[in-house]
């Protein structure tokens, strides 16, 4: 009996920037690190046919720094692919860092994003200035109690 499944190859192609990604079934995947946190950005399709594929990749990222999943450049996206920023800010929790999304209005609704589930921002930028602004209310609190030790 012949197998019937196919493997999909993993390919490394330029994203719009100009920077690598891998490609994983029609979505496009990069990871890069910034002073405050970990983007990882996909464009492309996400769909049910590669939503595993692309939460394992996604969720290799989340380790110690807080994470930005910028679902900016998609260009297809399933509604039962909420899993994917579910499971994105399960990790985040359970590792213990800040967890923000960075999508359109759209892709917002369409994953039934809750307002106090995440963080969501309109930009890479502007989520990463929520982890700036994070960062200062914790040091303003911290600052007197340290003062007062010294």
């Amino acid at each position: 009996m012949a197998d019937t499944t196919t493997q999909t190859v993993t390919t490394i192609r330029s994203f719009r920037d100009g920077n690598l990604a891998q490609e994983f079934d029609g979505a496009l995947i990069r990871a890069y690190s910034r002073r405050l946190a970990t983007v990882v950005t996909i464009g492309g399709s996400v769909t049910v046919d590669n939503l595993d594929r692309v939460t394992a990749r996604v969720l290799r990222h989340v380790l110690d720094d807080s994470v930005v999943l910028d679902l900016g450049g998609i260009d297809g996206l399933d509604t039962r692919c909420g899993a994917l920023v579910d499971e994105v800010r399960t990790a985040c929790e359970a590792v213990g860092v800040e967890f923000a999304l960075v999508a359109t209005d759209e892709v917002a609704d369409a994953l039934n994003v809750d307002d106090g589930a995440c963080a969501v921002a309109r930009s890479v930028p502007e989520a990463l200035r929520y982890f700036a602004d994070v960062s200062c209310a914790r040091q303003r609190v911290l600052l007197p109690l340290l003062g007062r030790i010294a």
